[in-house]
C-alpha cells in the first residue's frame, strides 16, 4: 500500500481506483478478472502479470491496434481521481504533483527507460498564458526525474488553439485535432528510432494522443508509451476514420 500523504486524507484514499492487473498488455484496459481496487501494490507492473507466452491483449487492441505502443493509467476516473486533477489544473496545487508522479512512475514499472523522451501533452500558448503553467509538463518533469528519462517539454508544440471537444462525434473530434501538432525543425533529424512518452492528465476519448502519434511516427518515432494520472474506462482509443475527414 503506497502511504496516504498529507494531502490525501484516511477517508478519501480508499476511494481512489487503481487499476489492478490482469491488464490489457498495449492500452492498461483491466481484462476479465481485474478489479478496481483501493490497494496500488497489486498492479505494479509485471508482479502479477498474468502467465502467458503470449502478452494478454483486449478485445479493442486485437481489432484496431491503437497509435501507441503502450499505455497505462495510475486511477480509473471517479469523483476521487477527478478532485486531484482539478485540483492541479484549475486551483494551482502543484504539491499534488510529486504524489501523482509517483504512482506513474509506478503503473508504468519497467516500460520507462532512461533512454526515453518524456513529452507533455501540449497547451497551445494562449491557453497555457491563461493557465499559467502546463499540468502534464509538471507531471513529466517529475516523472523524468524518478525514471532517469529527459524530460522534453517543447518536443511537439501546439499550433491551433482547438475548442473543447465534448460532446463531438468521433469524426469531429479527429477533424478537431488534425495537423494540430508539430516537431519544431530543430528536433526532426534526431526522432528517428527514438522512444517517446506522453505524459497526459486524464485519458478521454483518444483523439489529442491519435493526433501526437501520428506526427511522431512522421518523423520516424519507433516507439511510443503514453502515462496518465486517470482514464475514463467507459472509452477506449478511436479507430481511424477511412474516409476523408
Amino acid at each position: 500500500m503506497i502511504a496516504v500523504e498529507d494531502w490525501v486524507c484516511s477517508a478519501c484514499y480508499p476511494t481512489l481506483q487503481f487499476l489492478t492487473e490482469p491488464l490489457c498488455d498495449c492500452c492498461g484496459r483491466p481484462l476479465p478478472g481485474a478489479v478496481l481496487s483501493a490497494d496500488a501494490t497489486p498492479f505494479i507492473a509485471g508482479e502479477n502479470a498474468v502467465s502467458a507466452e503470449v502478452p494478454p491483449r483486449c478485445g479493442a487492441c486485437l481489432s484496431a491496434p491503437p497509435p501507441y505502443d503502450w499505455m497505462r493509467a495510475s486511477f480509473a476516473y471517479n469523483a476521487s481521481s477527478r478532485a486531484l486533477v482539478l485540483a492541479l489544473k484549475y486551483r494551482d496545487r502543484l504539491d499534488v504533483v510529486s504524489s501523482l508522479a509517483g504512482w506513474m512512475a509506478l503503473v508504468s514499472g519497467g516500460l520507462i527507460s532512461e533512454q526515453e523522451l518524456l513529452m507533455p501533452v501540449p497547451l497551445h500558448w494562449r491557453r497555457h498564458l491563461a493557465r499559467r503553467f502546463n499540468q502534464s509538463a509538471a507531471l513529466a518533469q517529475v516523472l523524468a526525474r524518478r525514471t532517469g528519462a529527459t524530460f522534453a517539454p517543447d518536443l511537439v508544440v501546439r499550433t491551433r488553439n482547438t475548442p473543447p471537444m465534448k460532446a463531438m462525434s468521433k469524426r469531429e473530434l479527429l477533424r478537431n485535432v488534425r495537423n494540430a501538432f508539430l516537431v519544431p525543425e530543430r528536433y526532426c533529424a534526431g526522432l528517428k528510432g527514438r522512444s517517446v512518452v506522453i505524459v497526459e492528465d486524464v485519458h478521454t476519448n483518444g483523439a489529442t494522443i491519435q493526433a501526437l502519434c501520428d506526427e511522431l511516427r512522421a518523423h520516424g518515432v519507433a516507439r511510443i508509451g503514453v502515462v496518465v494520472v486517470a482514464w475514463v474506462t467507459g472509452n477506449h482509443h478511436l479507430s481511424r476514420v477511412s474516409e476523408p475527414l
